[in-house]
C-alpha cells in the first residue's frame, strides 16, 4: 500500500521556502563562523601571525568544530523541508526532516548543558580541575543523551 501524499497551497510553499532560505542562512553562517574559528585555532596552536604557541588554541578549535558539525546539521534539515516542496512527498521524508531538527536541537541541548557543568564547575574548582571534571561528565552524559533521542524503528507495511 502506498503512502499517502501531502500537498501544500501555494501560501504554504511559500512559507516553506522562506523557511529553508533562513535555514540555509543560519547553517551557511555557521559553517563558515566553524571553519574560521578551527583556523584561527590552528594559528593559536603553532603560533602564526601574531599569536605566541600556546594551548590555548584548542579552544576555537573545538568551538569551530562544534560550530561547523552544527551548521552541517542543519543544512541537511533544510534539505530535507525543502525536498517536502520540490516533489511529491510522503510522510516519511516529513519525518525525516523533523528527525534531522531533533538531532540539532539535541545537540544544542547536550552542549548547553556540557556549558553550564563548565562553567559551574570553573567557578567551584581551578580551571584544569573544571576541564577534567566536565570530560567525564561529558562521557557520562553525551551517550544518555544520544540514546534518549533515537526513535523506535519504523514498522515496514
Amino acid at each position: 500500500m502506498a503512502t499517502p501524499t501531502l500537498e501544500f497551497t501555494e501560501s504554504q510553499k511559500e512559507s516553506i521556502r522562506r523557511l529553508v532560505l533562513f535555514m540555509r542562512l543560519t547553517a551557511g553562517a555557521s559553517l563558515f563562523l566553524g571553519v574560521v574559528l578551527v583556523i584561527l585555532g590552528i594559528c593559536q596552536l603553532f603560533g602564526v601571525g601574531k599569536h605566541d604557541a600556546s594551548l590555548a588554541g584548542f579552544l576555537p578549535l573545538i568551538q569551530g568544530a562544534i560550530t561547523a558539525v552544527m551548521g552541517a546539521i542543519l543544512m541537511t534539515s533544510a534539505a530535507d523541508v525543502e525536498f517536502m516542496i520540490t516533489t511529491k512527498y510522503s510522510e516519511i521524508h516529513l519525518g525525516n526532516a523533523f528527525e534531522n531538527l531533533g538531532v540539532f536541537y539535541k545537540f544544542q541541548l547536550g552542549l548547553a548543558s556540557f556549558l553550564i557543568v563548565v562553567g559551574v564547575l570553573q567557578a567551584l574548582f581551578s580551571t584544569v580541575t573544571a576541564a577534567i571534571a566536565a570530560a567525564v561528565v561529558l562521557m557520562l552524559v553525551w551517550p544518555a543523551l544520544a540514546l534518549a533521542g533515537t526513535p523506535p524503528p519504523r514498522e515496514e507495511k
